[in-house]
Protein backbone atom coordinates (compact mmCIF):
# COMPACT_ATOMS: atom_id res chain seq x y z
CA UNK A 1 0.00 0.00 0.00
CA UNK A 2 2.82 2.34 0.71
CA UNK A 3 4.22 1.37 -3.19
CA UNK A 4 1.01 2.98 -4.51
CA UNK A 5 1.71 6.30 -5.98
CA UNK A 6 -0.55 7.95 -3.98
CA UNK A 7 0.97 7.34 -0.78
CA UNK A 8 3.70 9.71 -2.35
CA UNK A 9 1.37 12.35 -1.26
CA UNK A 10 0.85 11.65 2.17
CA UNK A 11 3.47 13.43 4.90
CA UNK A 12 6.08 11.30 6.75
CA UNK A 13 4.13 11.19 9.80
CA UNK A 14 0.88 10.02 7.90
CA UNK A 15 3.01 7.72 6.08
CA UNK A 16 4.63 6.29 9.45
CA UNK A 17 1.09 5.75 11.00
CA UNK A 18 -0.08 4.49 8.15
CA UNK A 19 3.27 1.95 8.04
CA UNK A 20 2.63 1.15 11.57
CA UNK A 21 -1.13 0.67 11.16
CA UNK A 22 -0.47 -2.00 8.33
CA UNK A 23 1.89 -3.89 10.52
CA UNK A 24 0.04 -3.86 13.20
CA UNK A 25 -3.51 -5.29 11.03
CA UNK A 26 -0.92 -7.89 9.46
CA UNK A 27 0.40 -8.94 13.09
CA UNK A 28 -3.85 -9.22 14.31
CA UNK A 29 -4.67 -10.92 11.34
CA UNK A 30 -2.01 -13.23 11.81
CA UNK A 31 -3.50 -13.98 15.39
CA UNK A 32 -6.88 -14.17 14.08
CA UNK A 33 -5.84 -17.08 11.57
CA UNK A 34 -4.00 -19.10 14.45
CA UNK A 35 -7.08 -18.67 16.77
CA UNK A 36 -9.24 -20.11 13.76
CA UNK A 37 -7.15 -22.91 13.05
CA UNK A 38 -6.83 -24.04 17.05
CA UNK A 39 -10.55 -23.78 17.32
CA UNK A 40 -11.21 -25.52 14.27
CA UNK A 41 -8.72 -28.53 15.23
CA UNK A 42 -10.46 -28.50 19.05
CA UNK A 43 -14.20 -28.40 17.61
CA UNK A 44 -12.84 -31.53 14.97
CA UNK A 45 -11.41 -33.27 18.08
CA UNK A 46 -14.35 -32.80 20.64
CA UNK A 47 -16.66 -34.00 17.65
CA UNK A 48 -14.46 -37.09 16.92
CA UNK A 49 -14.46 -37.92 20.37
CA UNK A 50 -17.55 -38.80 20.66
CA UNK A 51 -18.45 -36.25 23.51
CA UNK A 52 -20.65 -34.09 21.10
CA UNK A 53 -22.80 -37.06 20.42
CA UNK A 54 -22.99 -37.87 24.36
CA UNK A 55 -23.44 -34.10 25.22
CA UNK A 56 -26.52 -34.40 22.53
CA UNK A 57 -28.42 -37.42 24.22
CA UNK A 58 -28.09 -35.87 27.48
CA UNK A 59 -29.23 -32.81 26.27
CA UNK A 60 -32.43 -34.67 25.03
CA UNK A 61 -32.76 -36.26 28.28
CA UNK A 62 -33.14 -32.97 29.92
CA UNK A 63 -35.41 -31.65 27.49
CA UNK A 64 -37.58 -35.00 27.61
CA UNK A 65 -37.44 -34.78 31.83
CA UNK A 66 -38.52 -31.19 31.87
CA UNK A 67 -41.96 -32.23 29.06
CA UNK A 68 -42.99 -34.89 31.52
CA UNK A 69 -42.57 -32.48 34.73
CA UNK A 70 -44.71 -30.08 32.44
CA UNK A 71 -46.70 -32.88 32.03
CA UNK A 72 -47.38 -33.30 36.04
CA UNK A 73 -47.65 -30.26 36.56
CA UNK A 74 -50.54 -29.67 34.04
CA UNK A 75 -52.35 -32.72 35.13
CA UNK A 76 -51.78 -31.01 38.99
CA UNK A 77 -50.34 -34.12 40.24
CA UNK A 78 -48.90 -33.29 44.36
CA UNK A 79 -44.99 -33.72 43.80
CA UNK A 80 -44.92 -33.73 48.02
CA UNK A 81 -46.39 -37.37 48.45
CA UNK A 82 -44.80 -39.27 50.60
CA UNK A 83 -43.31 -42.40 48.58
CA UNK A 84 -41.41 -45.87 50.04
CA UNK A 85 -38.69 -44.34 47.49
CA UNK A 86 -35.09 -44.45 48.75
CA UNK A 87 -31.88 -43.79 46.76
CA UNK A 88 -28.48 -45.13 47.95
CA UNK A 89 -25.99 -43.09 48.46
CA UNK A 90 -22.10 -43.00 48.67
CA UNK A 91 -18.91 -43.84 45.76
CA UNK A 92 -20.45 -46.04 42.76
CA UNK A 93 -18.62 -49.23 42.02
CA UNK A 94 -18.81 -50.57 38.15
CA UNK A 95 -17.38 -53.36 37.15
CA UNK A 96 -17.22 -54.82 33.77
CA UNK A 97 -16.58 -58.77 32.87
CA UNK A 98 -14.14 -57.72 30.65
CA UNK A 99 -12.27 -55.95 33.29
CA UNK A 100 -11.90 -59.30 35.12
CA UNK A 101 -8.48 -60.58 34.98
CA UNK A 102 -8.23 -64.16 34.09
CA UNK A 103 -6.16 -67.10 35.70
CA UNK A 104 -3.97 -68.89 33.43
CA UNK A 105 -4.48 -72.53 33.75
CA UNK A 106 -1.57 -74.24 35.17
CA UNK A 107 0.40 -76.29 33.20
CA UNK A 108 -0.31 -79.46 35.01
CA UNK A 109 -4.39 -79.34 33.63
CA UNK A 110 -5.11 -81.98 30.91
CA UNK A 111 -7.40 -80.99 27.95
CA UNK A 112 -6.48 -83.83 25.91
CA UNK A 113 -8.07 -85.98 28.35
CA UNK A 114 -11.79 -84.68 28.54
CA UNK A 115 -14.40 -85.75 26.74
CA UNK A 116 -17.44 -84.25 26.08
CA UNK A 117 -20.82 -86.02 27.01
CA UNK A 118 -24.56 -84.68 25.22
CA UNK A 119 -26.79 -83.86 28.32
CA UNK A 120 -29.38 -86.27 29.27
CA UNK A 121 -32.70 -85.09 30.77
CA UNK A 122 -32.81 -88.54 32.96
CA UNK A 123 -30.55 -88.61 36.15
CA UNK A 124 -27.71 -91.20 36.23
CA UNK A 125 -28.14 -94.01 38.87
CA UNK A 126 -25.30 -92.21 40.94
CA UNK A 127 -27.24 -89.28 41.42
CA UNK A 128 -30.60 -91.12 42.10
CA UNK A 129 -28.17 -93.08 44.92
CA UNK A 130 -27.10 -89.91 46.55
CA UNK A 131 -30.41 -88.23 47.34
CA UNK A 132 -32.18 -88.70 50.10
CA UNK A 133 -36.12 -90.09 50.44
CA UNK A 134 -38.95 -87.74 51.10
CA UNK A 135 -41.69 -88.82 52.85
CA UNK A 136 -44.68 -86.09 51.05
CA UNK A 137 -47.86 -87.21 52.89
CA UNK A 138 -46.28 -87.19 56.58
CA UNK A 139 -44.93 -83.14 55.10
CA UNK A 140 -48.13 -82.18 53.79
CA UNK A 141 -50.62 -83.59 56.68
CA UNK A 142 -48.10 -81.46 59.03
CA UNK A 143 -48.65 -78.21 57.30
Amino acid sequence: MLANPAAQHLSPVRRLFLSRLLSELNGESKRVFRIRRRTEQELRAYVESGMANENQAVDGKIRELERLAMLLREQNCRTDTPTALSLNVGSIAISSPNSMKLRQASSGFQVASIEEHPNSRRASEDILKSLDNVQIRPIALAL
